[in-house]
């Protein structure tokens, strides 16, 4: 049973942000560990957060006690970085001059390109909706660009240009970066 927290309590900031980096730890961990869960990173214990931590502690070795303890806290820390290291560094996107390369039909190519950045995108926040990777720009991509556009203050017309491409990059860039470095609990 969860208790409902207290919102003005300093505690519950501390613990929804001790959730929070909880969720994110094993949400990275999930991505190259099929056989986690992979919980919603909303600083709130859910039952996907309780099934994660139970089965990282039970492929680690430790007391299956649904527990964010010390050492389950270490055991992810050092699990997290240890799958960090298998990441390359990545080369951040860039933002592009000009419409030019946007005002011609898009090469399908590019099109992948830019549904594989959409759903990654999407895996990680909820606002944007997720779109198959199919090399078309169908109303499924629309949609998602819109969503970029939207999150990054543009106006949403679905429609790709330079100030979208630099916003998804920016979004892109900024979830690389944090999944790839995020600090541990102190």
């Amino acid at each position: 049973m969860q208790i409902a927290p207290n919102p003005t309590s300093v505690n519950h900031t501390v613990k929804e942000h001790n959730i929070r980096e909880l969720q994110e730890k094993l949400r990275g961990l999930s991505y190259s560990d099929d056989t986690l869960p992979r919980p919603p990173v909303t600083g709130v214990r859910d039952e996907i957060t309780d099934r994660a931590l139970l089965a990282f502690q039970r492929q680690t070795g430790l007391e299956e006690s649904g527990i964010a303890d010390l050492a389950t806290w270490n055991a992810l820390d050092d699990a997290h970085s240890k799958a960090a290291m298998q990441y390359t560094p990545l080369t951040p996107l860039y933002p592009v001059p000009g419409n030019a390369f946007f005002a011609l039909p898009l090469p399908d190519s590019f099109v992948y390109l830019l549904q594989v950045l959409l759903s990654s995108l999407s895996a990680q926040s909820e606002a944007i909706p997720p779109t198959a990777v199919n090399g078309k720009y169908d109303e499924p991509t629309a949609r998602a660009v819109s969503a970029v556009q939207s999150l990054s203050g543009l106006p949403p017309t679905g429609r790709m240009d330079a100030p979208t491409w630099t916003a998804l990059a920016a979004l892109y860039n900024l979830e690389t970066i944090k999944f790839i470095s995020s600090p541990p609990i102190q």
